[in-house]
């Protein structure tokens, strides 16, 4: 039963080697270029999404500074370059009550606001625009218009933004004709709020994803990644059937081995035995090729001979295979199987497409874009502060900067300090910059005297003051998690600022890989490193006052970890080898346990039993085979000490099923006798 049920078992696992192993890929785009581009749309969607709400941030910053009426606070709006146009409407009737700059779409604004809405428009050139509107006292409404773009990255691939309808409002990168119709398809699925990946023809893969803006939900775009990928190569369909073919054999001369060397002579001998102890002593017990059968089997035939008076013949055990050596080659050839499909996972090597390489490399480069974004917008933050407060008193800043703090979620403190540095007031948690005096003009700077990664954006003030804003580094770590595998934000010395996982301050990359592609991008861009273990790609902090301190994001994705038709057979051969491991565990633990021990415990006490030790009493502990082995020896022990009528029919119960049953009569208990009261006492 045991060699029968692991038999079956390694062939079930022939057919899941099949299976596993020579499944066809081929005609698909590979999975990992389109997880690649998900995370891509996902990522600039949301940061789309994020500068558009954080127009209506900016707006309730700008209302908080003090202003006479609606034309001032307009004039103040009209110094900020980011709005290009304003006006204060009435909420019910929406008549205008003051205008700065540019036309005004109003119309497409929601009927009511209560709190803050935000509609995106395409103007007459083509761009993208977002119109934000925000609730103001008295029952009116401020109404601005501003630039919204996708990030400035040189992609590999297409990236555009496109309405409910399929009008194409921003690109990047090459988007074929062709494949409109799926785009136009993928922005209907985006602007319900679906996020997928459509296949077209000749590998065209079209991922997609909607814009929502943080607080006011969606807005009715959505940002599609077109790329035109070569589709993987089919598999070869008989990987999985020579391993299947190898495995079939091993099971079968392994089931074979166990059923001659072990289960046929234990069988044959148990229908010996049971003739002896019967009390048929003409027929002399064969004696099997397996050692501890054979010793088995010589006991028998010693009492055999014993009990009929014929001549004792002392015949040694052959030599023969041992049955521990039967289980332990069956065992070591599942083993080898399972060696050779680990070692096939092992030398198989992964081939990393260029389609693949692309889209990470995009992926990067978007994720520090998306970074270099969040930096600059922290410093027009401050600038804007800076400009909407001239000539407000300081103390009417303060408010300011609490808003600023509590609108903006890139900030663990915004604080104001005085030509000295000391600090005059902080809205957030306690300043880790170190004290001085602050640099004279504005910028995004790294703070060299802390022991930690301090990243703080300042703007100076009239009076030598200025207002310095801290950003939150775990923030940070958000925003390099949209980068594939370990990110890293680094300064122009290689010293880590933020990472996605574990990492020490200022621990400068230790790996020839890492440097290798930051020293490519010191001139700017985006370059990658590819080996055998891993594909590296960093990306260049270029482009205005917030990116001008040599940073650079490096993403180090395992090739392993990449999601490719190599990297699933080698899996899949881990599993396959893993599982073989456990059934030879299986097979080699069962057969020892169930049969080997019992068996070789049952061979000493018949070579004790033919060297002359008939006192030992054989007592049975296993209702099997060799159970029935050891109590037809010690029926046989008996036989030679007792004579033979210890054998045959006098092992059984008299009488037949057929006679009668008698019933005892019952004996009643006497009933007790009662002790005089004096005795008891």
């Amino acid at each position: 039963m045991a060699a029968t049920t692991t038999a079956l078992s390694l062939a079930v696992l022939a057919c899941l080697s099949v299976l596993l192993l020579g499944t066809p890929d081929g005609g698909t785009v590979p999975k990992a270029v389109t997880e690649s581009q998900r995370h891509l749309v996902e990522g600039v969607g949301q940061t789309l999404g994020a500068a558009i709400g954080h127009n209506a941030d900016d707006l309730r910053v700008a209302v908080t500074v003090p202003a006479v009426g609606p034309d001032d606070l307009l004039a103040r709006l009209a110094k900020v370059r980011k709005w290009r146009g304003a006006v204060v409407l009435d909420g019910k009737s929406r008549t205008l009550i003051a205008a700065m700059g540019e036309p005004v779409p109003i119309e497409v604004l929601p009927p009511s606001v209560s709190d803050a809405a935000v509609a995106p428009i395409s103007d007459a050139d083509g761009n993208l625009r977002a119109v934000t509107a925000i609730a103001l006292p008295g029952d009116r409404l401020l109404v601005a218009t501003s630039r919204a773009r996708l990030p400035r990255v040189d992609l590999r691939q297409g990236l555009v933004v496109v309405t409910k309808t399929g009008q194409v409002v921003e690109s990047r990168g090459p988007v074929p004709e062709q494949v409109m119709p799926l785009v136009a398809q993928a922005a209907a699925a985006a602007t319900e709020g679906g996020h997928g990946t459509l296949h077209g023809e000749s590998g065209a893969a079209v991922s997609y994803a909607p814009v929502a803006a943080p607080g006011l939900g969606p807005v009715g775009l959505a940002v599609v990644a077109v790329a035109q990928v070569s589709t993987g190569a089919a598999a070869a369909g008989a990987v999985g059937v020579l391993p299947a073919i190898t495995l079939a054999v091993v099971a079968l001369l392994g089931f074979l081995l166990i059923r001659r060397s072990l289960v046929t002579p234990i069988l044959r001998l148990r229908a010996d035995a049971l003739q002896v102890a019967d009390g048929d002593l003409a027929k002399p017990v064969r004696v099997p090729r397996t050692r501890e059968s054979q010793r088995i089997a010589l006991a028998f035939e010693h009492c055999r001979t014993t009990m009929s008076g014929e001549p004792a013949q002392r015949d040694r055990p052959r030599r023969g295979l041992s049955a521990r050596a039967a289980v332990i080659i069956a065992t070591v050839g599942v083993l080898g199987w399972s060696a050779g499909m680990a070692l096939l996972a092992t030398r198989h090597e992964v081939t990393v497409a260029e389609s693949v390489v692309t889209g990470l490399r995009d992926q990067t480069a978007s994720t520090g874009e998306t970074l270099r974004h969040s930096l600059g917008g922290g410093l027009a933050d401050l600038k804007a502060v800076a400009t909407l407060t001239q000539g407000v008193d300081t103390a009417a800043l303060r408010p300011v900067l609490d808003r600023l703090h509590a609108t903006q979620s890139r900030y663990r403190s915004v604080y104001l300090v005085d030509k000295d540095g000391r600090t005059q007031h902080v809205a957030g948690r306690e300043p880790l910059r170190a004290a001085g005096p602050p640099p004279p003009k504005a910028g995004v700077r790294q703070d060299g005297g802390s022991r930690v990664a301090v990243l703080y954006a300042h703007v100076p003030l009239s009076g030598g003051a200025a207002v310095i804003g801290e950003f939150d580094v775990d923030r940070l770590a958000e925003l390099l998690r949209r980068a594939p595998g370990k990110v890293r934000l680094l300064d122009a010395d290689l010293r880590t600022l933020a990472a996605t996982d574990g990492y020490v301050a200022f621990e400068k990359v230790s790996t020839d890989r890492l440097r290798q592609g930051v020293e490519a991008v010191r001139g700017g861009g985006t370059a990658h490193v590819l080996d055998g273990s891993a594909v590296v790609v960093a990306t260049a902090l270029r482009g205005g006052e917030a990116t001008g301190s040599g940073w650079s994001v490096v993403a180090e994705k395992p090739v392993g970890e990449l999601a490719l038709a190599d990297n699933t057979l080698r899996r899949n051969a881990f599993v396959v080898s893993l599982i073989g491991v456990l059934l030879a565990m299986l097979l080699f633990g069962w057969h020892h346990f169930v049969l080997v021990r019992p068996l070789r415990a049952l061979a000493q006490r018949a070579d004790r039993l033919v060297a002359g030790d008939l006192d030992t009493v054989l007592y049975p502990q296993r209702h099997d085979q060799i159970g029935t082995l050891v109590s037809c020896l010690e029926i046989c022990r008996q036989g030679v000490v007792d004579g033979i009528d210890r054998l045959g029919e006098v092992r059984r119960p008299r009488g037949t099923a057929m006679e009668a049953t008698v019933l005892i009569t019952r004996i009643d208990a006497p009933t007790p006798v009662r002790r005089p009261e004096a005795l008891r006492r």
